[in-house]
């Protein structure tokens, strides 16, 4: 590894520069400056940039490639299977299922930053060739050169067409994150008898397969079908994101609750976020090409998270009590199937959509009705400072009876309060609902 470097002038002027006015008062001499070796730490905390700290002339003697990256990312398909040189940041990187062929299980993926231009690249690394160099990225990020190529898939601009590793040279790690498990999560795996972490799994998602691993973080319900496996699930489990942080690093995981076993969770979790602590089964079966990140729940522990939910407005009550609807829009959100032919009440800013609802049972209802996307914002008016996910509702409103909201949603999205069903005879499983409007008003 390069810990030190020879900088040269025009480096050394850099340097002074950017050094504190007690540091620089010694009149430069480039004579002096020149052949000393000052080590990495020093020169990233004086803020030199990294295509000066790694410059990539160190590699090019060592490596068969004769073309800088730089000049295949300009021209990608003129340099298909053209062996490359770069020099770069590393981190781990999610993969994806049909990713390169004969890789899966074989292969690990990591995103390049170039330390020039700043662009990132996926590439896939031989799992065993680079056992240890894995190990390391699960706790740190590394500065590299390496020799690579983009296989001819890239020309298609599939998720697939990533690129590939022949040689790496590393010239520094960092650990600038925490990536280990919090004291409350080692405790609550220790007490579960888990000691596989969510990291482990999601950058080798192919060798838990039928195996236990904790994980913590931010809950939220989700309504959304993603057309895998899972989707099947929706009627004895409930689907939550879990979405944790650490430093700058963000992990999202897809999560299945037993709908009787964790009924008390999903009955707090409809009127707010939860904080949670979780042990689940990793099943290859309900993941999907691109969101391996899901697994079913066995154990959790769990606090409410504040503020609470925004309740239904003023006039919004109002609304309900005139129509006699004890139903909100919350309670049937995440489980439909209870709830078709049932009058309930949703609000929110609504848009008009450009594409009618593709559920086979609303073909040919298209001159009937007109399709709406209304906003199901959890948090509306109320600042909180939380990242989560805002979902919608397509509801249908009648060209006739709704004309007049029709031809002002035309000029601008509008709030509005509306009385709704979902008909058993329009309902598919498995489809997104769609709520045909019966009152509304704004």
């Amino acid at each position: 590894m390069f810990y030190k470097l020879i900088v040269t002038a025009g480096l050394a002027l850099l340097l002074a520069s950017c050094m504190p006015e007690s540091q620089a008062a010694e009149p430069f001499n480039p004579k002096d400056h020149h052949n000393r070796l000052i080590p990495f730490s020093a020169l990233e905390k004086q803020g030199v940039p990294k295509n000066l700290l790694y410059p990539i002339e160190e590699y090019t003697d060592e490596t068969t490639a004769e073309v800088p990256a730089k000049v295949v990312f300009n021209d990608l398909e003129s340099y298909v299977s053209v062996p490359f040189y770069m020099g770069g940041t590393v981190e781990l990187t999610t993969t994806y299922k049909g990713v390169g062929e004969g890789s899966e299980g074989v292969s690990f993926a990591i995103d390049v930053t170039e330390h020039e231009s700043g662009r990132t690249s996926t590439f896939y690394l031989d799992r065993q060739k680079y056992k240890e160099f894995y190990e390391e990225l699960k706790k740190k990020r590394a500065d590299v050169y390496l020799t690579g190529y983009f296989p001819p898939e890239r020309r298609t601009g599939d998720v697939s067409a990533t690129g590939f590793i022949t040689d790496l040279k590393v010239l520094k790690y960092t650990k600038d994150r925490d990536f280990e498990p919090s004291e409350e999560l080692q405790m609550f795996m220790d007490e579960k008898g888990a000691s596989t972490s969510a990291r482990d799994v999601k950058y080798d998602p192919f060798a838990y397969d039928g195996r236990y691993f904790a994980l913590e973080g931010q809950g939220q319900l989700l309504q959304h079908l993603d057309g895998s496996e899972a989707d099947h699930l929706m009627k004895t489990h409930f689907k939550m994101r879990v979405s944790s942080w650490s430093s700058d690093y963000t992990d999202h995981w897809t999560l299945y609750f037993d709908r009787e076993k964790f009924a008390d969770l999903y009955k707090d979790a409809l009127d707010g976020f939860v904080r949670m602590k979780a042990i689940g089964l990793y099943e290859d079966d309900i993941t999907s090409r691109y969101d391996l990140q899901k697994a079913i729940v066995r154990d959790v522990e769990y606090d409410v998270v504040k503020p609470a939910f925004t309740p239904v407005s003023e006039q919004g009550t109002d609304f309900m009590k005139q129509h006699n609807i004890t139903l909100e829009g919350k309670d049937i959100f995440y489980e439909v199937f209870n709830h078709l032919d049932k009058p309930f009440f949703v609000e929110g800013s609504a848009e008009l959509v450009d594409v009618f609802p593709g559920n086979e049972k609303l073909n040919g209802l298209e001159g009937q009705y007109v399709p709406i996307r209304l906003k199901y914002d959890p948090f509306v008016n109320q600042y909180v400072d939380l990242i989560y996910q805002v979902e919608h509702w397509t509801l249908l409103l009648d060209r006739e009876k709704h004309s007049e909201l029709i031809q002002r949603l035309q000029k601008n999205p509008t709030n509005i309060r509306t009385i709704n069903v979902i008909p058993s005879e329009l309902y598919t499983e498995g489809d997104r609902p769609v709520g045909v409007v019966q009152e509304v008003e704004w």
